[in-house]
């Protein structure tokens, strides 16, 4: 037997011997002893008996089916069905450069399972991709494989890989269903350590369905016990021989039945999904798995009969003819043992398989009778279905409520009413007729006869039931024997909702994007258990797919709108809803309601504000901020002509003022302005605006001055009457004005209104008081500073003054030099409290230099002193090899908004007069007296020409005699390449003044 079967579980054979009292021995073909046949005592009786329940702590060693435990001979846990559960780890290791990683072997059963299912940690499902990766919040953190415990399967290929001998290939853990975990540290991910870890388990795979003969996962609670009874490893070891195999084909078919719901649909009438570990006792693993389907056990000649709760036709007579003697009847249950209510726990899906309780079983009629509420608390530890649970407690409430038992003495024609059966019992005294008993015991007995032989008898023992007890449809809303209960609250009626109202709108994103969504309303129901702890679901889907898709997670039942996000402009979408009351039980969905998805059509409002300046060499267009939340950016037209015809787009952007350069100098053009949102909706044009570039080349600022005892007028013209190009004398308030003028002096423009430059002297201010005299100080401390050397470091000073080996000043020598300092009185003696401090080392080795260069492009051109343009830096350490290139210069950045205007400026003084700006250009021709040529059209003879006063930035026509085929330009003195356009063979070519240049002409 494996080592993780504790010795608590016993033999088949020790097992039934703890069942029932005695049994039928044969020996030949007679029947040597009195044996008894009854039925085992885990049934409903047990169920409503004033002990403990079963709790699901009894089924795990004294746990929690979702502990995590880390001994190592931990009891092998046993999963039927499908739940979730904790496991065993059975390896813990860390290792990485710094400890980083925790690997983990986590056991979550003791044999092969069917699937593992969402992984938690804590209550978060853990989402894997294909690879095992986590993704969502423990993304980067976790890794996690997954392994059924196949016969066959092999040691996780990742731990093989990653912890050499700690993991060898020989660790594969056949027959275990585990997880190889592996977590990265992380404070915010795992602030209080490993996390406790589940995982929701389809679990045995192996069971045995004698109806079909096949093998797989189940939960059909008859096959789940048949498979713990005869299982050798971690059940009762029995065999098939041990069964009446027809008990559990009838009692498997029982729970397969389908019963319908309220809310809509079926479920099977009977389901087990639960665990539990090797070391409880099996008697409590049986009782728990009998009590999912509300069946109960018994020892028929040394042979199990298994009966699920499900209504059984009998099929036998026991008249008046068969007995013996008069009928007995008693009444099994005191008022201490009626019940006339019944709650309970189990296990809920909803609440990720935690125990809850379900609604009670109540029944008005029962409290009337019995003159106060009598309930009951049952445990179903392997039920996860509410409706599952209410059916097994009404039918525990109505068993209890039928109260005749019989005691028949019987002759032998009576050895067919066999316990667990159903009997038809007909007796005149009682005036009973085909009146329906389930035997509970069946008893040999012998007895003397009248001629003083010794004779066989029987005597039976049964219970009054009915069909109705086990009927749900019938009585879900009407417990009663048979008066109608109506103080009952039927938690699986859910009201269904209408069809829910649908709008679609745009939500503005954060970076100013339009998402379209649906606006989904309805209207409450009037069920309190729904608005009190209920739920509201909502599914959507496109109108083309089949699939539902589920809307975020289940709202408050006091909810009534949401909005569905991500879905797409263009697309036709149905939704609907459907409430779930505070049981959990979800009631039917709502017709489904569509719309379509309409795009963004609201067009921006066309810019205002729009006004065009001249500048030097460009147009500078401002307008005012659009308000749309989704803008996306302006668009720029221009217009050579006021009516606005062939407009061509000169810029984008966000920005509210652009500075067009690419006008040309002179020309007046007309510009408009369009604003465009997210969604390329295009407003109309702003009005219009034009302005011409001005001559940006050769300009300067003129300031003019005048003295005058009040603000003169505004001057005008090019030179002022009255004005002096310097501040005149006087003692009038002097006064300045400023105009931008071309280089010839020409008025660009107008004067800037006069501005006073200077004010009268203020008079003499009052003389001060004399001050206080101050106080003498108290005498301050000082911080000593004293020095040794010393080729380790010395011990701390001690005493006033200068301590002895200690210098005032660092003494010379080649030993590192050692400080120490404290804080003194002026007398030299150490202030209160303070002593010497630990010395430091004050002197070292000379370091390695860093060297820095820079460059533009980061692969060539590195140069020592940072330049405008330059984007990228390298280093290195003495001689040592250089880095590799840093970019110093970020990426351009995203769009400002636009700033406030600033503050009008302080009015500067005169500078002075620039230089004319104008280049020259010299031409000689060669070889000379050949002839000459042509600058700009003037005609040059000669050997050498000289033409100045030429525009910077213009070009200059340029050619040869006209007489000279072929003309050879060779640059020099300034002209580069790009400067001069040569056309070999032609006598015409041009040069860009960018500065003074000088040509040769080659003929």
């Amino acid at each position: 037997m494996p080592q993780a079967i504790p010795a608590a579980i016993a033999s088949w054979q020790a097992f039934m011997a703890a069942s029932t009292a005695a049994k039928l021995m044969i020996v030949g073909k007679f029947l040597l002893t009195t044996a008894l046949m009854t039925a085992a005592s885990y049934g409903l009786a047990r169920l409503v008996a004033k002990k403990p329940s079963i709790g699901s702590m009894s089924l795990h060693n004294g746990g929690s089916p979702l502990d995590m435990t880390i001994e190592p001979d931990t009891a092998r846990r046993v999963v039927y069905g499908e739940t979730r559960v904790g496991g065993s780890i059975r390896l813990k290791h860390i290792t990485g450069t710094n400890n980083q990683y925790l690997y983990l072997i986590y056991v979550l059963a003791g044999h092969p399972c069917e699937a593992i299912g969402d992984i938690y940690f804590g209550d978060e499902i853990v989402p894997l991709d294909g690879s095992g990766n986590a993704t969502g919040t423990f993304a980067g953190f976790c890794r996690i494989t997954k392994h059924l415990g196949a016969t066959d399967q092999a040691a996780d290929t990742n731990f093989v890989n990653e912890l050499g001998s700690v993991w060898t290939s020989d660790h594969r853990l056949r027959g275990c269903c585990y997880l190889a975990i592996r977590l990265s540290w992380s404070q915010d991910k795992f602030p209080g350590g490993p996390p406790v870890i589940t995982a929701v388990v389809k679990g045995k795979n192996d069971i045995y369905d004698p109806r079909d003969e096949s093998t797989g996962w189940s939960d059909n609670p008859a096959l789940c016990l048949r498979d713990y009874m005869l299982d050798s490893k971690i059940g009762l070891q029995g065999t098939s021989d041990d069964l009446i195999e027809a008990s559990f084909v009838a009692a498997s078919n029982g729970c397969d039945e389908s019963v319908n719901l309220d809310a809509g649909g079926t479920e099977p009438r009977y389901r087990l999904n639960g665990s539990f570990d090797t070391s409880v006792i099996p008697s409590q693993i049986v009782e728990a798995m009998l009590d999912a389907m509300g069946g109960k056990i018994y020892d028929v000649g040394g042979q199990v009969y298994v009966r699920a709760a499900v209504w059984e036709a009998p099929d036998f007579d026991l008249d008046e003819t068969m007995l013996r003697a008069g009928v007995n009847t008693t009444s099994p249950l005191s008022i201490r043992e009626l019940y006339n209510a019944v709650k309970g726990t189990f296990s809920d899906p909803a609440e990720l398989y935690a125990r809850n309780d379900f609604p009670a079983v109540v029944s008005d009629a029962f409290i009337a009778a019995d003159g106060r509420e009598l309930m009951a608390d049952i445990d179903l530890p392997f039920v996860t279905s509410p409706t599952q649970a209410q059916r097994i407690a009404k039918i525990a409430l109505l068993r209890t409520r039928q109260g005749i038992v019989a005691e028949l003495p019987c002759n032998l024609r009576a050895v067919p009413a066999q316990p667990g059966k159903n009997v038809r019992i007909s007796n005149t005294k009682r005036s009973w007729t085909n009146k329906h008993f389930e035997v509970l015991e069946f008893t040999f007995a012998t007895q003397q006869a009248d001629d003083g032989g010794l004779g066989f008898v029987t005597d039976v023992i049964g219970q009054e039931t009915d069909a109705s007890i086990y009927d749900w449809s019938t009585d879900e809303e009407d417990i009663n024997d048979p008066a109608p209960n109506t103080g009952t609250y039927n938690p699986r009626t859910v009201a269904t909702p209408a069809k829910p109202t649908l709008s679609t709108s745009n939500f503005v994103q954060p970076d100013g994007s339009i998402t379209p969504r649906i606006q989904v309303q309805w209207v409450l129901p009037t069920d309190v258990f729904v608005t009190n702890g209920g739920r509201v679901h909502i599914e959507y889907k496109k109108s083309a797919d089949s699939t539902w898709l589920a809307w975020d997670s289940a709202m408050a039942g006091t909810v009534d709108e949401d909005f569905i996000t991500g879905v797409h402009a263009g697309v036709s979408y149905d939704v609907r809803i459907a409430f779930e009351n505070y049981a959990r039980v979800r009631g039917a969905w709502s017709e489904e309601e569509s719309i379509t998805i309409g795009n963004d059509t609201t067009v921006p409002d066309a810019p205002t504000g729009l006004t065009a300046t001249a500048g030097p060499g460009c147009v500078v267009l401002d307008w005012d901020d659009n308000a749309e939340a989704d803008l996306d950016h302006y668009e720029l037209w221009r217009s050579p002509n006021s009516g606005f015809t062939s407009p061509v787009l000169v810029w984008t952007g966000y920005a509210s003022q652009h500075a067009d350069f690419t006008a040309t100098v002179g020309t007046t053009y007309y510009y408009r302005l369009k604003a465009s949102d997210t969604s390329d909706n295009l407003s109309g044009y702003s009005s219009q605006v034009s302005a011409a570039a001005l001559q940006g080349m050769g300009g300067y600022k003129d300031y003019v001055f005048k003295r005058a005892s009040t603000q003169p007028a505004t001057p005008t013209g090019d030179s002022p009457a009255g004005w002096s190009d310097a501040p005149p004398a006087g003692s009038d308030p002097l006064w300045m004005a400023v105009a931008d003028k071309t280089n010839a002096g020409v008025l660009v423009g107008a004067w800037s209104a006069p501005v006073r430059i200077d004010g009268p002297a203020g008079a003499n201010g009052t003389n001060g008081t004399n001050g206080t005299d101050g106080v003498d100080g108290e005498d301050g401390k000082w911080v000593e500073f004293v020095w040794q050397r010393a080729s380790s470091q010395p011990s701390a000073p001690t005493g006033d003054g200068i301590p002895s080996g200690w210098y005032d000043d660092p003494p010379a020598g080649s030993a590192p030099l050692w400080m120490s300092k404290v804080k003194q009185e002026l007398d030299g003696t150490l202030v209160s409290g303070e002593s010497w401090s630990t010395p430091i080392r004050h002197d070292g080795p000379p370091g390695d230099d860093i060297t820095v260069e820079y460059s533009v492009n980061g692969s060539s051109g590195w140069h020592s002193t940072f330049t405008t343009g330059d984007l990228y830096m390298r280093q290195r350490v003495g001689s040592g090899s250089w880095s590799d290139p840093m970019r110093i210069v970020g990426e351009q950045g995203a769009k400002g908004d636009k700033g406030d205007k600033g503050d009008k400026g302080d009015t500067g003084d005169t500078g002075p007069t620039g230089p004319a700006l104008s280049y020259s250009l010299t031409i000689d021709w060669h070889p000379s007296g050949l002839g000459g040529g042509t600058i700009n059209g003037t005609p040059y003879t000669g050997t050498s020409t000289t033409v100045t006063g030429l525009n910077p930035g213009s070009w200059v026509d340029i050619s040869a005699d006209a007489n000279v085929s072929g003309d050879n330009w060779t640059s020099w003195g300034g002209a580069s390449v790009g400067q001069l356009e040569q056309s070999t063979g032609t006598n015409s070519n041009r040069i860009l003044m960018g500065g003074n240049l000088s040509l040769i002409a080659n003929y």
